[in-house]
């Protein structure tokens, strides 16, 4: 009985494997093929887009084609990563980065990612210690640190950056006002925080500061146009989302945006803790809702 199911699971995944392949050959338009890829990665299935994909960059064998299947694997390592399958979505990464040196830059962005995940920065911020460093590269690290960085101690305290560097002053000054404002009430000064520009990557974590601390102090309007400030594809804008329902009075539950809203609700004692879960679950992908 086991045998005959065996057998039968075995034909299904040849017959899978020659319709893919099939479909694929029998088309000579690849804009088809790349739309139906594109369709199961936008379907969340990343492991069927890379089978399709390495069909398609077989048949085409285009810069185009190869360029899909960058993007399907991209997904996959992605996926693989998130399931917690950390060991395996790095042996991929290492076996497509040898395969496909041209994506070099897509390769290099996934182990940045991982590793902003991770709460190892070293990687991502070294370059921006380069003197020469050309304008679009420090752009675009300075785009992942706003949209990925979730721990400003381990950015303080980096070696990758020389001391007195810009980035990691800024990290240290937040990270210091960001305990100061959980713990209880701040002055002006303690949370004015002039050396974060509003162009810095960390500018959001500035203004979820300052949001907290008119929250704690029941300035629910400044609170709500600090919220408002905040960019909604950083990292912290994931905080302010909590910190907006517990503003308007939603927060429910037993989770750690619950416990807050009861912690400040009823003056208890620093909140600092239970900020510090919230801080945690975002390091977890916990709270990509922000809603």
């Amino acid at each position: 009985m086991a045998r005959r199911k065996n057998k039968r699971k075995r034909q299904k995944q040849r017959d899978q494997q020659n319709q893919s392949s099939v479909a694929i050959k029998s088309s000579a338009d690849f804009t088809e093929v790349e739309s139906e890829i594109r369709e199961l990665l936008e379907r969340k299935k990343a492991r069927e887009a890379v089978k399709q994909a390495k069909e398609a960059h077989k048949h085409f064998d285009t810069e185009q084609s190869e360029a899909l299947l960058a993007s399907a694997y991209k997904a996959r390592i992605k996926e693989m990563f998130e399931r917690g399958m950390v060991q395996e979505s790095n042996s991929l990464l290492g076996l497509v980065a040898e395969r496909h040196p041209s994506h070099a830059q897509v390769w290099q962005s996934i182990r940045n990612e991982q590793n902003l995940r991770s709460g190892n920065y070293d990687d991502l911020v070294r370059p921006l210690a380069e003197p020469d460093l050309a304008p679009e590269r420090r752009k675009a690290i300075e785009t992942q640190i706003r949209h990925e960085l979730f721990d400003l101690s381990s950015l303080a305290e980096t070696r990758a950056l020389p001391d007195g560097h810009p980035l990691r002053c800024a990290a240290a000054a937040l990270s210091k006002a960001f305990t100061a404002v959980t713990t209880g009430p701040v002055g002006e000064t303690e949370i004015a925080l002039p050396e974060i520009s509003r162009r810095s990557p960390l500018a959001p974590w500035k203004l979820i500061i300052r949001a907290i601390a008119h929250f704690y102090c029941g300035q629910d309007v400044e609170c709500g146009q600090c919220l408002d400030a905040v960019d909604p594809s950083s990292a912290p804008a994931r905080l302010a989302g909590r910190i907006r329902h517990m503003l308007e009075g939603k927060a429910k539950g037993d989770g750690p945006a619950g416990d807050l809203h009861a912690a400040v609700s009823e003056g208890s004692d620093p909140v600092y803790r239970v900020f510090k879960k919230l801080d945690d679950a975002l390091q977890n992908g916990d709270m990509y809702d922000t809603t």
